[in-house]
């Protein structure tokens, strides 16, 4: 019967191991930190040869790992919702001219340098199209943006401006320059 009292139910044994692993995480691999959070009236004498026998049972390490592994994509999530979150941003906020000038009526991309980093996210495509006309070969460059009232639409929808099952109209932005008329031949 006494063998009985003291042994501890393997639940009980299981969430205790759960929880030294999460202190040991939190006090940045301190066994005997952790082990005196789970025991608070521990010595610390006792709680670090009792820590270091725990910190050699295989089934501590593991939850020791999966403690890591769960921190680790937690701050992995908040890291791409932020890139995810840049990436809307700067196509919000993008404009063309950051990317095309106007020069004697043509339009050119101006150089990568002269591009600010947002502007170059927005981007969606730049091409060049070659045609042969009445007077001579045209050179035709298309800029597509990413669509920039879809990026508002989401960024007002994370800010909670607008609900998150709206629809608004989308847009299309691309830039082309005008087609000159044939030349008539008499």
């Amino acid at each position: 019967m006494e063998a009985e009292k003291k042994k501890k139910p393997a639940r009980k044994v299981e969430n205790i191991h759960k929880l030294f692993a999460k202190e040991y995480v939190v006090h940045y691999g301190n066994g005997t930190q952790a082990y005196m959070k789970v025991y608070p009236k521990t010595k610390e004498a006792t709680a670090a040869v009792s820590a270091s026998r725990l910190l050699n049972n295989v089934k501590i390490q593991r939850l020791i790992d999966a403690e890591y592994k769960k921190i680790f994509k937690e701050k992995d999530t908040e890291i791409e919702k932020s890139k995810t979150y840049k990436m809307i941003h700067a196509i919000g906020n993008s404009n063309i001219s950051d990317v095309v000038d106007l020069e004697n009526g043509t339009l050119k991309v101006k150089d990568i340098s002269e591009i600010p980093p947002g502007a170059i996210e927005a981007i969606q495509s730049i091409k060049r199209h070659k045609k042969e006309t009445a007077y001579g070969t045209d050179d035709m460059l298309e800029v597509r943006m990413h669509p920039k009232l879809q990026a508002l639409e989401l960024r007002a929808k994370l800010q909670g401006m607008i609900e998150k099952d709206s629809n608004l109209a989308t847009l299309e932005i691309v830039v082309k320059p005008a087609i000159r008329p044939d030349k008539k031949k008499e």
